[in-house]
Order: structure tokens, then sequence, then C-alpha cells
């Protein structure tokens, strides 16, 4: 059955990685990528190292096929060599390969191209070269628009800034008619991305068991890769006027429900400006501090910092400043929108689709 449908429809490779630390938000826009693509009939297989996370199943249930290559350390030519001999294998050659991962570069894409029609690379850092096709970056930061003209090779169609934000379809529908927020903060979103390496979910539960905070609701989600979710979970059961969600599919309609959020930087960060949800963010990895930087100017969020430096009571601090400024979160909200007018990933998909132009 599924020879035959590899037969039939266009195959799109992914390759990406996470563990149960890190590298859930690459495997998460892959995945509503290939959502996208199933609408064109398109089949899309998953090639991810075996680093025994919970996400390999999470894509066996979302529908998706998975292929485990070594889990080790291995060189990034070895990685290529494994990833070839499968699309070797396949009936059809692969009409793309997308590639998520800060590990691979111009070598691995190169080893790659004779095998695949096309290479399509989604980056957020800019520091290195690639040989691709298409490169996406969502982020805004300093010189976006320009940052990668040194990295890739001429032709290569580049897809930069907010606007092209991999996004759930329920996003776009959440988005139609939205007004900024506005009166007094009564519901707050928690959320520090899938994983949350450094246990900030945690800081904010502590913060919420000296200051329960009775006159607001909590919403607080953590992802299946969360070493924690069981202990937080409950600890939450503790607290009257905090809710659990682990693994949220319609994660939009929690952030329209809120008034305010505490999370992390990434990809979550755009999500929720695009939402128009103002927000205190920590910068939990180093990839995010520039994009920080650039939403704190347009004063989208409340920038806390680097994690290592916040403790229990700057939560508790930050919800304070929160309940006390309705008026600033409204500006906000308005600021969040206007930088973020709408979404043209449907270009994106569109130029996935449409057949390759020789040049």
């Amino acid at each position: 059955m599924q020879r035959e449908l590899y037969e039939i429809n266009e195959i799109v490779v992914f390759r990406a990685d996470a563990t149960n630390n890190i590298g859930t938000g690459h495997l998460m826009r892959c995945l509503i990528l290939a959502d996208e693509l199933l609408k064109h009939s398109y089949t899309s297989i998953f090639v991810v190292k075996d680093l025994h996370s919970d996400l390999i199943q999470y894509i066996n249930t979302r529908g998706f096929q998975v292929i485990l290559i070594n889990g080790e350390d291995i060189s990034i030519e070895q990685d290529a060599t494994t990833t070839i001999e499968f699309v070797s294998g396949l009936i059809n050659k692969p009409k793309w390969i997308i590639v998520d991962h800060y590990g691979i570069d111009y070598r691995w894409e190169t080893m790659l191209r004779p095998h695949v029609k096309g290479i399509m690379v989604i980056d957020d850092l800019a520091n290195r070269s690639h040989n691709c096709d298409i490169l996406l970056d969502q982020n805004i930061s300093h010189n976006y628009k320009l940052r990668y003209n040194k990295f890739i090779t001429p032709g290569c169609k580049l897809f930069l800034g907010p606007e092209y934000l991999i996004l759930k379809e329920h996003f776009y529908a959440s988005r139609h008619d939205i007004q900024p927020r506005s009166g007094a903060v009564k519901q707050i979103l928690v959320f520090f991305g899938g994983s949350d390496p450094t246990e900030e979910t945690m800081k904010v539960l502590n913060c919420l068991n000296k200051n329960n905070f009775n006159d607001v609701e909590f919403n607080l989600i953590v992802g299946l890769s969360n070493k924690n979710k069981q202990v937080i979970e409950l600890k939450t059961k503790q607290l009257k006027n905090v809710n659990f969600f682990c693994q949220v599919e319609h994660i939009s309609e929690l952030i329209l429900k809120a008034d305010f959020a505490l999370g992390a930087g990434g990809i979550t960060m755009w999500e929720r400006c695009f939402l128009g949800l103002p927000s205190a963010v920590t910068v939990v990895a180093d990839n995010q501090q520039e994009s920080v930087l650039v939403a704190e100017y347009h004063q989208t969020i409340w920038n806390m910092g680097w994690h290592e430096n916040i403790i229990s009571q700057d939560y508790n601090n930050i919800i304070e400043k929160a309940l006390g400024l309705p008026n600033v979160l409204k500006r906000m909200s308005e600021y969040c929108l206007n930088l973020i007018p709408g979404s043209r990933l449907d270009y994106v998909i569109n130029e996935i689709v449409n057949p390759i132009k020789a040049d």
C-alpha cells in the first residue's frame, strides 16, 4: 500500500532532529509544512537521528513515516551518505528534500544534490553556506533581508521575515477580525517551548505557589519532550487557578484567550505576536537573542533577558507589572499586530508545489 502511494504521489523528504531537550521547534515546523503539502498530494517522509525522543512516535501518530538513522555523533559526510542510501531506494526520486538542521550546510546539500530535484533549507542563524534552491528564515533580525547573500548560491529564492511564519492553519483563521487586547488582565498563558530545557515553567510555578494571583487564570502548556511534565502536572493540581495542557494541537485558541503571556523567544514568540498577544520573553538559547532584541525594539514584548539570570521572583514581578499596566499591554498588542500584518506562507508552498524551472 505504501509502495503504491509513493508511486502516485510526489515525495518530500524532511531532514531534522530533536531530543527531549532541544530541537522540538524544528520538527514542529516541518510537520506543519508536511500537513500543507499533503493537501497537494505530497507524501512526506522524515529522516531523523535515533535520539530516543518522544517526538519520533509523535511524528508517526501524525501519519508520517519516520526513517531512523544512527543517533551517534557522525560526520556530516556520513550523515549525507546514510540519507542518500535511503533516498536512492525510493521508487520515485524525491521532488524536494527540506532541511531544518543547524548542523547541516553546503557540504551535505552538495552530496544530496544529484539525488533530489530540489533542496530547501529552513534556517535561523545565517552562519554557514548553503547549496539550496529555497531558503526560509522567518525571523526579524538586524539586516535580515541581506544577511544570507554571502551564504547562498546564485538563483536561490529567499523567503525572509515573519510574513513567512510557519504556522498551523488554525492560526490564520484565528487572525481574522482580531482586535488588540484591552482591559484588565484576566488570563495569562505560560509556555516556554516544547522541551523547556532551562526549566522556566518550574520557576513560574514556584512563583505561583508563593503568590497565587487569585484573580488571574493561568493556562500552562508543556510539550511531550518536557522532562518535568509529570511533576508540573502534579504541581498545577495544587493550584486552583492554574490549568495544565500537554502538547496542545490548537495553541492559537489559548493565545486568543490570553491577555498576557510568559514565554521563550523563538517561533513561539512570533506566534504570540501574530495573534497580538503581549508577552514577557525569556531568552533560553543563544540563537534567540537577536530576534528578542528586535521584538523589544518594536515594543511588542518585555525582554526579561538570559534565563540564567532569572529567578522565580522575577516572574512574580513581571506578572505584577502586567496587572498594573493594562494600557501599556494594549499598545504592545497593537504593535504586535502591526509588526506582522499577515502571512505569505502560501508563496512558499506554491514554490515547492510548482515545477522547478530549468535555468
